[in-house]
């Protein structure tokens, strides 16, 4: 998995192991200045892919396999103005929760949902007001309207997803495929 945005370049790197559980990484390169490469660094140049903290390596357990599992990233949104949100695959074995949103970069026009103006060099999980994980839903939708107001479709399936621009960013609800 790649994917690119800006000035960053991110991808996934899978390692195995004979006596370790398999793990997925994520690497970035590129302008890190308002901290993107989530290594913790500021750099305004890095050619040699960095292992992003907090969000390489993660595992959890499986009750269906009942051994460690990678969680691995949905999706990744880099923007072109250096922030980064990051989907994790957590809930992928329970009903329960969702998939945590994890944000770092620049966050000079509060992009990162925090609620403050500084940038965040190393990924960390978006909180709701009430300090809980910030989580991206699944659900049934009772209806879904179309741009006219009128139903389109009853009963379907449907995700929050995030998404970045320049300097902003979004979550929004789309139909789930």
């Amino acid at each position: 998995m790649s994917f690119a945005g800006g000035d960053l370049t991110a991808f996934t790197v899978e390692r195995t192991g004979v006596s370790s559980p398999t793990t997925i990484d994520l690497l970035v390169c590129g302008n890190g200045r308002w901290g993107g490469l989530g290594s913790n660094t500021f750099s305004s140049s890095q050619s040699t892919p960095l292992r992003a903290k907090n969000v390489s390596g993660l595992l959890e357990y499986s009750d269906a396999t009942q051994s460690l599992q990678p969680i691995a990233p949905h999706a990744i949104t880099i923007s072109p103005t250096g922030h980064v949100l990051l989907t994790l695959n957590t809930g992928t074995t329970t009903e329960v929760g969702g998939r945590d949103l994890v944000v770092w970069g620049k966050n000079y026009e509060s992009e990162l949902g925090n609620g403050k103006k500084a940038s965040i060099p190393i990924p960390t999980t978006l909180e709701t007001p009430d300090g809980s994980r910030f989580m991206l839903r699944r659900r049934t939708a009772k209806r879904v309207l179309d741009l006219h107001g009128k139903i389109w479709k009853n009963n379907v399936q449907v995700e929050q997803c995030a998404a970045v621009g320049p300097e902003n960013s979004a979550v929004y609800w789309k139909i789930a495929s």
